[in-house]
C-alpha cells in the first residue's frame, strides 16, 4: 500500500506538470474514483484517462470503407468506456506518423459521419509500427490507459532475408518498451487481443506497394492495451471484450510476480487409489499434503492383480490469474518439475461439479475454485509432486503468424511477422524482470507433499 501511494503521488505530480503539445497533447482528466481490489485490501485511485488510438494508414482502409465489423467493434468499446470511465475521460485519436485528436466520441449517434470525416487526417502513407509504439507509449503514464487499434503488420525493407529483417524489427519493438521503462520505471502491462473483421480493399505485402493486390475476406486485426499494471488489471475486469463479435483470443503480458491462489487436493473425487490428508499440511478448507497412500488394483480389487499408479485431482481458483481459458485448459502449458506425475487434463469446475463428492464440495466451497487439474503417476513410486502453470506466449500467437504475405495464399487468420512483434514486447518485459530481480516465469505454483 505504501508503494502504491508513493506511485500515485509521483504520477499525480507528473500529470499536474505535463503540458500539451499540439495535436499530440492528450491531456489526462482525473475525476471519479475507481476501486482496484486484488487480495485482501482495496485501493482507490483516480479514474484514469483512456486514450484510444486508431491507426489510419492506407493498409487499414479495407477495414473501414463500407459497413465493417471493425467500426462496430470500436463503437461497442467506446460505449463501454464511456459507461465505466465517463465520456469526459475518453479521448479518440487517429495515429500514423503523428497523433490527431478527434471528436468521434462527442456524439456516438453521429459515429459514422464523424469517423469518415477524420479518417484521412495526417500522413497515412508508409507508417512505421515501431514509431507508432513510441508515440503511444510516450503518452502512457500511471494514470493513462492507451488502447491501440491496428493490423499490426511490420513494415520491413523488401530487400534482404525476411527472418533477419523481422528480427531487426523485433529488436526495435523491444527497444520501444524498454525506453518507456527507462523514463520512470513504471511497471506496465500489455494486453493483446486478436479480433476479426471483413476486409475489402488493397493489401500491401512486405515486398512493396507496387505489389499490392485487392482482397475481400475476413482478416485479423488487433487491440493492444497499455498502462500501469493495476489499472490494466482493473480495465480487464471492468471491460469484457470477449463478448464483442470479432473477439478471437487474448494474451496479457506483465512484470508481476506469480500469484498465490487457493488450491486443494480433492481426497475423494477423480481418484485412483486411496489416501488421507496430511494433518501437518492441511486445514478444514484445503489439503496441501497427503499420506497413507494405498494404490488401487486391476481386476476389481483382487489382491493378486497388478497395482495402478496413483491418480488424484487438485482444485484451483484461477480467477485472479490473467490467462485465457484456452491456455489454462491445455496440459502442455504446465510443467511438472518433479517428473513423477503427468497432468492428464484440466476441467472447468462447472462442467464436472456433479462428479465432485459432497464432502469435497464442502471443503473447497470457501476457496471458490474454478478448475480441476487431474494428475496421474508415471510409475508406482510415491513422492512429492510440484507443478506450475508456465507464463509463456500462447500458441495462438504463433498460429496467427505468416512469414509470406505476397499472395492470396497466405494462411487464413494470419498476420505477417506477428509473433516477432509479440516476442519483442514479451522479451522487453523479461529484461525488466531481470533488472528488478523477478523470475516471472510462472502464473502460479503448486507443491504437494506425499508422505
Amino acid at each position: 500500500m505504501k508503494k502504491l501511494l508513493v506511485c500515485l503521488f509521483i504520477s499525480l505530480s507528473l500529470v499536474a506538470c505535463r503540458e500539451s503539445s499540439g495535436t499530440r497533447g492528450v491531456a489526462p482528466s482525473l475525476s471519479n474514483d475507481i476501486e482496484i481490489n486484488y487480495g485482501a485490501a482495496a485501493a482507490f485511485v483516480p479514474t484514469p484517462t483512456v486514450n484510444l488510438y486508431i491507426e489510419n494508414s492506407g493498409s487499414m482502409d479495407g477495414y473501414v470503407l463500407g459497413q465493417r465489423e471493425f467500426k462496430d467493434d470500436i463503437l461497442t468499446l467506446l460505449t463501454k468506456l464511456n459507461h465505466h470511465y465517463g465520456m469526459e475521460n475518453v479521448n479518440v485519436c487517429m495515429i500514423n506518423n503523428g497523433i490527431y485528436q478527434t471528436n468521434i466520441n462527442a456524439d456516438l449517434n453521429r459515429f459514422d459521419a464523424n469517423f469518415r470525416q477524420v479518417w484521412g487526417v495526417g500522413n497515412n502513407q508508409n507508417t512505421n509500427l515501431n514509431h507508432i509504439f513510441d508515440q503511444v507509449l510516450e503518452q502512457t503514464d500511471n494514470q493513462t490507459i492507451s488502447i491501440l487499434f491496428s493490423d499490426f503488420i511490420y513494415s520491413i525493407p523488401s530487400q534482404g532475408q525476411t527472418i533477419d529483417l523481422l528480427n531487426r524489427a523485433k529488436i526495435l519493438t523491444q527497444n520501444a518498451f524498454l525506453s518507456r521503462w527507462r523514463q520512470n520505471q513504471m511497471l506496465m502491462a500489455t494486453t493483446i487481443i486478436k479480433m476479426n473483421s471483413r476486409f475489402d480493399g488493397w493489401y500491401f505485402p512486405y515486398t512493396g506497394d507496387s505489389n499490392r493486390f485487392r482482397i475481400n475476406m475476413t482478416r485479423p486485426y488487433y487491440i493492444f492495451i497499455f498502462g500501469n499494471q493495476e489499472i490494466v488489471h482493473d480495465f480487464n475486469q471492468l471491460i469484457s471484450l470477449s463478448n464483442i463479435n470479432g473477439f478471437t483470443n487474448k494474451f496479457m503480458i506483465t512484470s508481476e510476480n506469480e500469484k498465490d491462489p487457493y488450491w486443494s487436493v480433492l481426497p475423494t473425487s477423480f481418484t485412483a487409489g486411496r489416501f488421507r490428508p496430511d494433518r501437518n499440511e492441511s486445514t478444514s478448507n484445503h489439503i496441501h499434503g497427503i499420506s497413507n497412500v494405498q494404490l488401487s488394483r486391476n481386476g476389481g480389487g483382487c489382491s493378486r492383480s497388478a497395482p495402478l499408479p496413483l491418480t488424484f485431482s487438485v482444485a484451483v481458483n484461477f480467477s485472479q490469474i490473467e490467462a485465457e481459458e484456452e491456455y489454462i485448459l491445455d496440459p502442455n502449458n504446465y510443467l511438472v518439475t518433479t517428473n513423477n506425475f503427468t497432468i492428464t487434463s484440466i476441467h472447468p469446475i462447472d462442467e464436472v461439479s456433479k462428479i465432485i463428492t459432497q464432502s469435497d464440495q464442502k471443503m473447497i466451497k470457501n476457496g471458490n475454485p474454478t478448475h480441476i487439474i487431474i494428475l496421474k503417476g508415471n510409475s508406482l513410486g510415491i513422492s512429492n509432486v510440484n507443478f506450475y502453470l508456465k507464463k509463456e506466449i500462447p500458441q495462438w500467437v504463433y498460429n496467427s503468424t505468416s512469414l509470406d504475405d505476397t499472395t492470396l495464399a497466405m494462411p487464413e487468420g494470419a498476420t505477417f511477422g506477428f509473433s516477432y512483434l509479440v516476442e519483442g514486447i514479451f522479451e522487453a518485459y523479461q529484461e525488466i524482470n531481470r533488472e528488478i530481480n523477478r523470475e516471472n516465469k510462472k502464473y502460479f505454483e503448486c507443491s504437494i507433499s506425499i508422505n
